[in-house]
């Protein structure tokens, strides 16, 4: 099936608002394809777009819209970059489900930084100095932790990998 094909689907089908997965790995799925889904599929929890070159502003206009998606695979994606890792790791609040495997546009560190502060290690990544809001002041949501990451054949090295695996115990890591 062809982009413009799967795009029309998407946009016709009687059903289109209650997908709730769209696994297109292996199309050339582009930005528009991304923008077709996110106003369409409005109860959306699982995407696989991998082998392709969905740019991160694309990806961060979906999960901002579709905030229930809790499994993103962006296997082998080549225009992602450390921003979209930035926004996975502080507001993708039910993402639990993340595939980077063959990801070698975004670097190592933004990928650790991103699962610790999924994993609750925000506070790490907070300054101290400022004050925090009270329990009474509009609490944050709950944020889901990581369950399941794939970041085989990424820029991490096999220490890191063997750092996240022993910090985190319950999270299933492939590399």
């Amino acid at each position: 099936m062809t982009i413009p094909g799967i795009t029309k689907l998407i946009e016709k089908h009687p059903n289109h608002s209650k997908f709730t997965k769209v696994h297109v790995s292996g199309h050339p799925v582009t930005d528009q394809t991304i923008k077709t889904i996110m106003a369409k599929c409005r109860k959306l929890h699982s995407l696989s777009v991998g082998y392709c070159a969905i740019t991160d502003e694309a990806l961060i206009a979906l999960l901002k819209k579709r905030e229930s998606v809790s499994r993103l695979c962006l296997h082998w994606n080549v225009a992602i970059t450390d921003h979209l890792m930035r926004f996975l790791g502080s507001e993708a609040r039910n993402l639990q489900e993340l595939n980077l495997c063959g990801v070698k546009s975004v670097s190592a560190d933004a990928i650790v930084a991103a699962i610790h502060a999924k994993m609750g290690a925000r506070t790490e990544l907070l300054d101290s100095t400022l004050p925090q809001p009270s329990p009474d002041e509009n609490p944050e949501p709950e944020r889901k932790r990581l369950k399941k990451i794939d970041f085989r054949y990424t820029t991490i090295t096999k220490e890191a990998a063997a750092a996240v695996k022993e910090r985190y115990p319950e999270l299933q890591v492939t590399f």
